[in-house]
């Protein structure tokens, strides 16, 4: 997801303002495959003109899990905050579980991740795997 001040009057949502950087702006969202979150409205307070200098741009597989929103307050800017939000309220991502390997107990770790023949009781390789993997994970957590 791009968002910024590109100055670039954009015609893709009925600008009838032309600069420089309108076609090169079109020309990026075009080439790349990418979608223009933007919605017909001002976004320039000292204009109060129908164009954006603010942009949103993301990728297809993005734009239908956003809401896009302009806010009505400027909050001493000359440009209206844009307001992106996934569209079902929640957060899609999450972070994946780290260690902290400098503070792991060693010892008590080796201990509790002691892989023996009684923890892989399968002749199948991707439950073996699947049960010593858990089984160090498990110890980590402890």
């Amino acid at each position: 997801m791009l968002i910024g001040d590109f100055i670039g009057h954009i015609a893709l949502w009925g600008s009838d303002c032309t600069n420089s950087r309108r076609r090169q702006i079109e020309q990026f969202i075009s080439d790349k495959c990418l979608c223009l979150l933007n919605e017909k409205a001002y976004f320039h307070e000292p204009a109060r003109t129908f164009h954006s200098l603010d942009m949103a741009i993301c990728s297809p597989s993005l734009l239908p899990l956003l809401n896009f929103r302009v806010e009505s307050y400027l909050y001493n800017s000359d440009h209206f905050p844009l307001i992106i939000s996934y569209a079902d309220g929640t957060c899609v991502t999450q972070l994946p579980q780290r260690y902290l390997f400098p503070r792991a107990g060693w010892p008590t770790l080796s201990q509790l991740a002691m892989i023996t023949e009684t923890v892989v009781v399968s002749d199948n390789i991707d439950e073996a795997i699947k049960t010593v993997t858990d089984h160090i994970i498990s110890a980590g957590d402890a």
